[in-house]
């Protein structure tokens, strides 16, 4: 009898014993909850960093071989042209009114000569920079832009997104067409977001209009937003990831960028009986590059980081 006791332990105990292949996030740069950087995909060059909360905080690592050029951390950001540039760039006109509308007010023919003249963006709160002040809980808001066959012609050639910030709710068209919306959310900043090349055939020539509908629904409200087209970026391939290791202080991962191999390796040397090294607000970066094939190559290292790092 003693014998089924000691099975059922061992059934119980097994998977204990089994290893983590996978993470949830990998820690690149470990401080405080503050100062924190975390890779949310298994492949290092498969999304961007970002904070432990998800917000974006961008590293970039690249390394170019004999000319080729490879991202092995982060994804390298699409040149953006706006050409309907959000508020934050440039305080735009529009019409906006605070009583929900009559009528198609959302298509690019519509008569809004009752409504109010304003500027985006519109908001009120404790960072409160809006061009127009808004204070009630819904706002409706159209912003009529021109374009010519030529500037329709380029944009229709590159990708476009849509460079939005609003707080709370929203809803955004383009000439009529559901362009983006959102639901108990919010961004504190502009945000890109694709859009769908069946929406940018919606611009023509001549009138346009991006129309916005959002909603206070608790605290601080914010409405902004713009478009841009995304250039492709040529000749940038991605390192193929051969390993990620993970330990009480250090992360590092193995590349393979064409003829040469690239080891990173992120130290944070959190060592709580070594108080001057855990008070010290400093991450190591260290990266070897081997060749794989015995030849001799010409190898150039790029480490960037984008502002958001040291934003607030």
């Amino acid at each position: 009898m003693a014998i089924i006791p000691a099975m059922c332990f061992l059934f119980y105990t097994m998977p204990l014993l089994a290893q983590v292949s996978r993470m949830p996030a990998y820690p690149l740069i470990t401080h405080d909850p503050y100062f924190s950087v975390w890779s949310f995909s298994d492949q290092l060059n498969a999304s961007v960093t970002r904070h432990w909360t998800g917000k974006e905080q961008a590293l970039l690592g690249m390394i170019k071989v004999d000319g080729q050029l490879y991202h092995f951390m982060g994804v390298p950001e699409l040149p953006v042209a706006p050409f309907l540039a959000p508020g934050e760039f440039s305080k735009a006109d529009c019409q906006y009114t605070e009583e929900k509308p009559d009528g198609s007010w959302k298509e690019s023919v519509y008569n809004d000569k009752s409504w109010k003249t304003g500027k985006l963006p519109f908001g009120s709160g404790w960072d409160n920079d809006a061009a127009t002040e808004w204070k009630s809980k819904e706002i409706w808001v159209r912003r009529n832009f021109v374009l010519s066959q030529q500037q329709l012609n380029e944009i229709l050639r590159n990708p476009a997104v849509l460079m939005a910030r609003y707080d709370d709710d929203v809803e955004l068209f383009l000439n009529g067409e559901p362009l983006f919306s959102c639901k108990d959310c919010y961004v504190s900043g502009l945000k890109e977001y694709p859009v769908d090349a069946a929406v940018v055939r919606k611009l023509k020539a001549g009138n346009n209009v991006l129309a916005m509908h959002c909603q206070n629904v608790a605290g601080w409200s914010w409405i902004d937003a713009g478009l841009a087209q995304k250039f492709r970026i040529k000749g940038v391939q991605k390192a193929k990831q051969v390993s990620v290791a993970v330990t009480a202080t250090q992360t590092r991962y193995t590349f393979q960028c064409g003829a040469v191999t690239l080891d990173l390796g992120f130290l944070s040397p959190l060592l709580p009986d070594e108080l001057d090294l855990l008070s010290r607000p400093v991450t190591y970066l260290d990266w070897e590059v081997e060749a794989n094939d015995g030849k001799t190559h010409t190898v150039d290292l790029y480490f960037n980081f984008a502002r958001d790092l040291a934003r607030n």
